[in-house]
């Protein structure tokens, strides 16, 4: 299944610890008799193989394993960990007084965005995601109007007459 998913481990980097064996959802890694992980044959990838998570990847202390085709020395670097609390407080400061410009965002900061974005939790190991990118104002201008009035249109009708779906 190497064809499939491009699974490859750089032996001179890797120290055999098992994270990225324990840490497989579809459980098709396992440590070879060289103390190297090697992933098992799979007919098709979900529940019976490979999720396609990059868990694996993203757990190896040394950048040892790449799937893919994407590579460890490609991958975000993670950020210390007392820097969560500065995630909860964005998050929550955010929800509350959302204040945005009249300009266009700038191409690098939407890459910057995306790239974090393919990371991001899904609450399973689910990765069809999708985004809708507007980087333009006049864009967002143009989505908003139908949005509000739809919004607006809901907030003045009586609760019992909202559809619920």
């Amino acid at each position: 299944m190497e064809q499939k998913t491009h699974f490859k481990v750089d032996k001179s980097k890797c120290i055999g610890c098992g994270k990225c064996v324990n840490t497989c959802s579809g459980m098709v890694l396992s440590l070879g008799k060289e103390g190297y992980p090697q992933m098992r044959d799979f007919e098709r990838f979900g529940w019976r193989g490979c999720w396609r998570c990059q868990h694996c990847l993203a757990v190896c202390p040394t950048g040892a394993i790449s799937i893919f085709d994407k590579e460890p020395e490609n991958s975000l670097s993670l950020p210390p960990s007392e820097m969560g609390g500065y995630m909860e407080q964005l998050v929550l400061s955010r929800r509350s007084c959302r204040g945005y410009l009249e300009k266009n965002v700038e191409p690098q900061m939407i890459d910057r965005i995306l790239n974090a974005m393919q990371a991001a939790p899904t609450g399973g190991n689910s990765s069809s995601v999708e985004y809708t990118v507007m980087s333009a104002i006049r864009q967002m201008i143009l989505f908003r109007i139908p949005s509000s009035a739809a919004t607006e249109s809901r907030l003045t009708k009586p609760a019992s007459t909202i559809k619920r779906q």
